[in-house]
């Protein structure tokens, strides 16, 4: 995404100055000359515009208050030459992508709806909504000139606050639609929890997300003095109250000694409530990277006579990075597709200014009785790699969605395997626990499928990353293919629907040998991916198709690593060692130049050091037990091939030495 910077200054304090056509601004873009603009109306006629769009007045107010400040907000754009030619050369450099950045030095300034204004002539798509065009899809963020991104660094591992308020509310509050979206966005990587274990689902999804009722500036500030939320959703109504015999915006909470009472807080409270002290911290501030705000008005600027402005605003202006509001009144059916369009992207690690963008064509599209899409403002502090950032989210993001999909597989459904071993109704109606075998199978491929396919976009748009994403496909598809074999264990279904299985087993097997072949050429330090590249060659080819000089290679760069620096790679290295050694055994005569005996030894010394070095309970040691048991209970019976004596007697002592233990989730 390319982005175009606009700086609107001019002297004096932010605050103190009415909109006037006498006022002059400097206007900066790029490396353009410096031009003078002024506003073609005064404060008042402006603030009659802000109450029309306000749905304070009738629509045919309203559609001429849209038409009239789009155009004159247009005609105040058209007079900066370099903000048009800035804007096409973006689109020419870039893929269509323009992120335009407002920064805006006086507060007056924030009162004008620049996401009104239509492309000027000489951009592309001119005459067209700027913010809705197809010629540059065009994110507009406003920026506070005081506040800094050089420090800000993208949350890689989100979680969700979400707090709701309705004190003595005229009209509901859409919680519970609320609520279910935002449970919906975090689902996919919500790890498999009992459900009729209400502490295991509390536990699995406080990993993800907390939800506070009835929210006051104390219960608030309690959750974010954790320091633990990246991203904090407020619920409530926002109105406006007397300060210092002004009115300002402010939202609604309850208060924290009467929750039947309201208490108004203004951007400046709020902002100190959402960077409080983090407890257990020496002095430092909770900074959640997000906050989106549905509630009325909470985007819009109060009076700009006295120091403060509108709740976003402050928030901003308090070292919040974004900041996503209305400035006009939200819909609550616009609210809904506010909160699904940006949390299920943000949580997938998708750049939020796509979102925002792509959450006006919505609101456009399916709201069409409200002008939601011309409410939403964003205030954006990014720092200058911030796309880098965000492409490391979302392979992280990926990652860990799949993690979530393979505990669904698992831990979900196991009654749906296991049933033929046990008393249940599955003995006497065969069809339908073909069916559950069936439904269960899906569910789970379907999750990783889904899960797959979000890392595969990624071997495109990230391509520094080639590496880490080839070893995650490699090993979800190995892990897709464990199910489709344990499902064509199951003796009550067909021939046919067995031989299915197997294919299927078989074809995800060879897909996990390419992703770890991959991801060995992308990076060459990753010694664990060419052993697992060996070790699926000798399940669908055969022992002997291993290549012994490919064998040497991937012992040389583990016996390396076993002196890095890094200790996470001296352990794993350990685990690769172990089950080259096993390979080693395997394979046929010629071999690599050490001794059948040195290799046993070998292979033992490795697994108890691991123990040692890594825990007895650690992932490590029970990632390596569940691989090697993997050679007894699905790879040489899917592969076809038969472990060698001495091999399955090192085998059997390697799991005899490893500890079981469940793994913990």
């Amino acid at each position: 995404m390319e982005s175009v910077t606009l700086e609107l200054l001019r002297h004096g304090p932010p605050h103190g100055q009415l909109l006037s056509p006498l006022t002059e601004y400097m206007a900066l873009c790029g490396a353009h000359s410096t031009v003078t603009v002024r506003v073609p109306f005064e404060h008042f006629q402006m603030l009659a515009r802000l109450d029309a769009l306000a749905y304070r007045e009738g629509t045919k107010a309203r559609t001429r208050g849209l038409r009239d400040t789009g155009s004159e907000i247009t005609e105040l754009l058209a007079k900066i030459p370099g903000l048009i030619a800035e804007i096409t050369d973006a689109v020419g450099r870039g893929d269509g992508w323009v992120h335009l950045r407002l920064i805006l030095s006086a507060t007056e300034l924030a009162l004008l709806p620049f996401e009104l204004a239509d492309a000027p002539a000489g951009c592309p798509g001119a005459g067209q909504t700027l913010v809705l065009q197809n010629g540059a899809r065009v994110c507009i963020t406003r920026e506070v000139r005081r506040v800094t991104g050089e420090a800000i660094k993208w949350p890689l591992k989100p979680k969700i606050l979400f707090a709701a308020a309705a004190p003595q509310a005229v009209s509901p509050i859409p919680l519970q639609a609320h609520l279910l979206s935002l449970r919906r966005a975090i689902e996919p990587w919500v790890f498999h929890f009992d459900e009729n274990d209400d502490d295991d689902r509390r536990k699995k999804i406080d990993e993800h997300f907390a939800f506070l009722p009835n929210a006051s500036v104390k219960s608030l500030a309690k959750k974010c003095s954790s320091g633990e939320f990246t991203h904090v959703h407020l619920l409530a109504h926002g109105l406006q109250f007397e300060k210092v015999d002004e009115l300002v915006p402010g939202i609604a909470l309850h208060d924290s000694h009467d929750s039947t009472r309201m208490d108004v807080v203004d951007g400046e409270r709020l902002a100190a409530v959402l960077r409080t002290h983090v407890k257990c911290s020496s002095g430092e501030l909770s900074r959640p990277s997000v906050v989106t705000l549905a509630t009325c008005g909470a985007g819009a600027v109060g009076p700009i006579i006295s120091p403060g402005a509108g709740v976003a605003h402050e928030l901003h202006l308090k070292g919040i990075p974004l900041v996503i509001a209305s400035q006009f009144p939200l819909s609550v059916p616009g609210s809904i597709h506010m909160v699904r369009v940006l949390y299920e992207g943000m949580l997938r690690g998708d750049d939020p200014r796509l979102l925002i963008h792509d959450l006006r064509r919505e609101l456009k599209s399916q709201v069409p009785q409200s002008h939601d899409w011309a409410s939403i403002v964003a205030y954006a502090t990014l720092p200058d790699d911030f796309e880098a950032q965000v492409s490391r989210v979302r392979v992280e993001q990926a990652g860990r969605r799949i993690n979530a999909a393979l505990n669904h597989a698992d831990r979900a459904p196991s009654d749906a395997f296991q049933r033929p071993t046990g008393e249940t109704s599955s003995d006497t109606d065969p069809d339908t626990s073909a069916h559950d075998l069936r439904r269960v199978l899906g569910e789970c491929t379907s999750r990783l499928e889904v899960a797959g396919k979000c890392l595969e976009v990624l071997l495109d748009s990230a391509p520094q990353h080639t590496s880490l994403i080839s070893g995650r496909l490699a090993s979800a598809k190995k892990r897709a293919a464990e199910i489709y074999y344990r499902a064509q264990q199951y003796p009550r279904i067909t021939d046919a629907v067995k031989s299915e299985y197997r294919e299927g087993s078989l074809a995800s097997l060879r897909l996990a040998r390419d992703y770890y072949a991959t991801s060995f050429e992308a990076d060459r330090s990753r010694s664990w991916a060419l052993v697992q590249q060996l070790a699926l060659t000798a399940v669908l080819d055969g022992p002997e198709k291993i290549n012994a000089d490919s064998w040497n290679l991937a012992q040389l760069l583990s016996t390396q690593d076993l002196a890095h620096s890094d200790l996470q790679r001296q352990k794993w290295a350990h685990c690769n060692l172990i089950e080259l050694y096993l390979l080693f055994l395997m394979m046929p005569s010629p071999r690599p130049s050490i001794s059948p005996e040195e290799a046993r030894e070998s292979a033992i010394e490795h697994t108890q050091t691991a123990i040692r070095l890594c825990g007895a309970a650690s992932g490590e040691v029970y990632a390596t037990r569940r691989q090697l048991l993997r050679y007894q209970e699905f790879f040489s019976p899917i592969g076809t091939f038969t472990i060698p004596p001495d091999a399955n007697k090192l085998l059997a002592q390697l799991l005899d030495e490893l500890p079981f233990h469940e793994q913990s989730s």
